[in-house]
């Protein structure tokens, strides 16, 4: 039975097991990624965590991506979450020049190795898409977009990539708030958001994916014709996501990609917009959607 192996004297406590950082019992909220750095910093039992080390553990040895400032992001993040003040710290001690050190908190389940224990799975918000022309008729597909680029995130790897329902992703629709707030609100790790613009006769959809803790965007791509672009978007977000869960997640979706069968547009444009009155239960355009999709 693991046991608190105390290492300070403060009311400050990191449960590895519940992955919960806790002051006098109640928990403190802290993102995935502080949350990672700062197990993997306590399992060193106030030895030095080196910078290297941090890359290594928590994006892997041919880490692809700029770490600094993710890193930076992730060290204030935990010091907001102690309440601490980084000209004199009490728990997350900075060795200049080579990493770090974590002194006072006590640990649970500290036994087990930060490598054996399963990632939490990321969370993702999808908004509602916005309509950014002034033809209505493309608020349902705005919507449908939505759903389905939700609906195919959800199945890249239900275990390790959860989406947060429409329901509650349309609540924020046209809100006015910022993506830091709504990702805050909602506890997630990435949040996309996409617009339709008409200009003449041409429709472009844009879409951004950021992630939360750091604002950082890690994709933004743009298409035409909207309904070739429905496609594309949604196998650009899907890459974008499984490399950010494990490269090896991303060859297969990579691969599960190839072998698609190649989608008619204009059906594809009508199933999306099908999709759209169907989910909000409104029959009334039903079958003209459907007799365009057959004829």
């Amino acid at each position: 039975m693991n046991t608190p192996t105390p290492t300070g004297a403060d009311d400050i406590e990191l449960d590895t097991r519940r992955y919960e950082l806790r002051r006098g019992g109640e928990r403190i909220k802290l993102e995935r990624l502080p949350m990672e750095l700062l197990i993997l910093m306590a399992s060193g039992n106030g030895q030095l965590v080196t910078r290297a080390d941090i890359v290594r553990a928590l994006w892997g040895a041919s880490a692809y991506r700029e770490t600094d400032n993710s890193i930076n992001t992730a060290i204030r993040k935990i010091r907001i979450a102690l309440g601490e003040d980084p000209d004199h710290p009490r728990y997350l001690i900075t060795v200049k020049g080579k990493g770090y050190r974590v002194e006072g908190i006590r640990t649970v389940s500290d036994q087990a190795p930060v490598e054996a224990r399963p990632a939490a799975p990321l969370r993702v918000l999808v908004l509602p898409f916005e309509n950014n022309s002034d033809d209505r008729t493309l608020d349902s597909f705005c919507a449908a977009l939505a759903d389905e680029t939700s609906a195919n995130i959800g199945m890249l790897d239900p275990q390790r990539i959860l989406v947060i329902a429409r329901t509650t992703a349309a609540r924020y629709q046209r809100a006015d708030k910022s993506i830091a707030r709504i990702a805050h609100e909602l506890d997630v790790d990435y949040v996309m958001e996409g617009s339709l613009m008409r200009e003449g006769e041409r429709v472009r959809v844009l879409a951004q994916l950021i992630r939360s803790f750091d604002q950082v965007q890690l994709l933004s791509c743009a298409h035409e014709p909207v309904s070739n672009g429905a496609l594309d978007i949604q196998k650009e977000v899907g890459a974008a996501l499984a490399l950010e869960v494990s490269p090896a997640l991303a060859e297969q979706q990579q691969h599960r990609l190839s072998r698609r069968l190649p989608v008619d547009p204009a059906a594809h444009d009508a199933y999306l917009r099908g999709r759209y009155y169907w989910t909000r239960r409104v029959h009334f355009r039903l079958p003209t959607i459907l007799s365009t999709t057959l004829c």
